[in-house]
């Protein structure tokens, strides 16, 4: 049987959100949530299982493997302004090698920050495709570093067959011409990709103290949860599994000491999942809806452009 050309395959998948809003609404009321919201958590949900070997089978998992970034744009979801450095790989090789064992991502993304500054990259995209050969793994990139990365970067991306998401930042004609330059350096390799414009899904994330430090809301945890983009994003950080992206990065950041405990304090009260948690813990862990962590976030869509930090004090330190 022939594969579905890529048009119709499009069309269904944009078929497919109206239906299961339609076909969930009864639910969704009984529940009190947004249907849209309701249909698209309920779609995700239904394809984390448990398999007959005991792993968990997850639709989606993310990870920054570099933790800064060469933008610094206002309302990055990563706040990656505001940290820096990367994930050594050994340690992204290890965390992937050990949770292998647990679960089984339908898709990955490597991202960041921006992933193109890793200093490995090239191994962990090889090694990352060893130990996860049947996973779809995508690269998530601004691409204007394909300007300055190495031939074995291109190479990597060549013999794994990873395919490279670029989310195009540019907001003007210079931008442009910098964006259009660097992705010239892709048109001699045979790796699939595709350019997205990011203004299409920047939104407002954190809220900002008078200073312009970045801080959290204090929204109700549902209507938040509801308007959320990233409620089906799960993702991987300093080998722990997290329900959602957004937390994985405050956390992680405050950690490090990125910013106040004081500004994040809500965020605190959510734990993610280490390597003893059995199967159906993750199940039911990553099938929860909203938690009271996400009291953090917006209770509203806000979209934005991604403009560039220009205040000193708000610039990622060196």
């Amino acid at each position: 049987m022939t594969a579905k050309p890529k048009k119709l395959t499009k069309l269904w998948r944009e078929l497919k959100k109206p239906l299961a809003r339609l076909c969930y609404f009864p639910q969704a009321c009984k529940a009190g949530i947004a249907s849209k919201a309701f249909a698209h958590f309920e779609m995700h949900r239904n394809q984390i299982s448990i398999r007959d070997d005991g792993k968990v089978t997850l639709p989606y998992l993310e990870i920054d493997i570099v933790i800064g970034c060469n933008l610094k744009c206002e309302q990055c979801s990563h706040l990656s302004p505001y940290r820096k450095g990367f994930v050594p790989a050994d340690d992204v090789i290890h965390w992937f090698r050990s949770w292998s064992e647990k679960i089984v991502p339908k898709k990955l993304h490597l991202l960041g920050g921006e992933p193109l500054l890793h200093p490995e990259l090239p191994r962990i995209l090889r090694e990352t495709k060893a130990i996860l050969s049947q996973t779809e793994i995508g690269l998530v990139t601004n691409g204007l570093m394909f300007a300055k990365v190495s031939a074995d970067v291109f190479k990597a991306l060549e013999e794994t067959q990873i395919y490279v998401i670029v989310s195009n930042h540019a907001s003007c004609e210079s931008e442009q011409r910098q964006f259009d330059e660097a992705m010239s350096k892709l048109r001699n390799y045979s790796f699939a990709y595709k350019v997205r414009k990011s203004h299409r899904k920047w939104l407002i994330q954190y809220d900002k103290t008078p200073d312009g430090t970045p801080m959290m809301f204090s929204s109700n945890p549902l209507t938040a949860w509801e308007v959320c983009a990233s409620k089906t994003c799960i993702a991987l950080a300093n080998n722990k599994l997290y329900k959602c992206a957004v937390l994985a990065s405050i956390i992680e950041g405050l950690a490090e000491n990125a910013f106040s405990h004081e500004n994040w304090r809500s965020a605190l009260s959510y734990e993610p999942l280490t390597l003893e948690a059995s199967s159906q813990e993750i199940v039911e862990h990553l099938s929860h809806r909203q938690v009271s962590a996400c009291s953090i976030c917006p209770d509203q869509k806000i979209w934005i452009s991604p403009l560039q930090i220009v205040n000193k004090t708000d610039i990622i330190r060196a």
